[in-house]
């Protein structure tokens, strides 16, 4: 999994009204601030669990680019999750066996959902720009960077 260096991002939790889309912004911790992560929570995508908000729980893995998802009420359509590692991005010690350098590490690595025993499901990935990574998220869960060992 992609390391990270400097400050993490923290915990967030967002209530907001289930029928309009929500843009939720996670930042490094003071003091650089740099973009961390970038969830986008389209119309419906999450049904309130109760009454008529909804809300989705962000947590940052620290020392990692990952983060887990959870909702209040069930996740009826995909959101759509953009890293940002360029400030922070460090490959990790072990990974030099394979990848030569941080840039060979940064070719290999792909987005995936954390499953049981340590495996990670890799997902359809974009690039919207240099060192930025996108993919849609269907279901709660554990999402990291990595390359495969």
């Amino acid at each position: 999994m992609l390391d990270q260096s400097g400050p993490s991002a923290t915990d967030t939790t967002v209530w907001f009204n289930p029928a309009e889309p929500r843009t939720v912004l996670l930042r490094h911790a003071p003091p650089d601030n740099a973009v961390y992560a970038v969830i986008d929570v389209p119309a419906g995508a999450v049904a309130p669990a109760a009454g008529d908000s909804a809300s989705i729980t962000i947590a940052p893995t620290p020392g990692r680019f990952a983060l887990s998802i959870s909702t209040s009420g069930a996740l009826t359509g995909p959101l759509v999750v953009t890293f940002s590692y360029a400030t922070h991005f460090q490959a990790p010690s072990d990974a030099v066996a394979r990848y030569p350098s941080p840039t060979r590490f940064d070719q290999a690595m792909g987005a995936g959902m954390l499953e049981g025993a340590g495996m990670i499901r890799f997902l359809p990935i974009t690039r919207p720009a240099a060192d930025m990574m996108q993919f849609t998220v269907s279901a709660p869960g554990t999402y990291v960077l990595a390359a495969p060992k």
